[in-house]
């Protein structure tokens, strides 16, 4: 698929939603951590003038040992929510 470079600038209304339930083994956590994730990014992403990070690039990071600032670097956005 397409992918995009981070941009180079930070939205300072932006945020990322990050499903960290992801990585343990329990599936019924997963899959309710993903679906969460999957609302909140959805209803944040009516708000206006908020930049919403897409679940493909929010879930990416899901599990990573990456630490909160390099997740929020790598995404181009000044908030997550995980």
């Amino acid at each position: 698929g397409l992918r995009r470079a981070p941009p180079t600038t930070i939205a300072e209304k932006s945020i990322a939603v990050i499903p960290d339930a992801l990585q343990g083994s329990d599936t019924a956590s997963a899959s309710f951590s993903e679906g969460m994730a999957e609302t909140l990014i959805s209803q944040l992403s009516r708000v206006p003038q908020l930049v919403v990070r897409s679940r493909e690039a929010s879930f990416a990071f899901a599990g990573s040992q990456a630490t909160p600032a390099e997740r929020g670097r790598k995404l181009g956005v000044a908030s997550l929510l995980n």
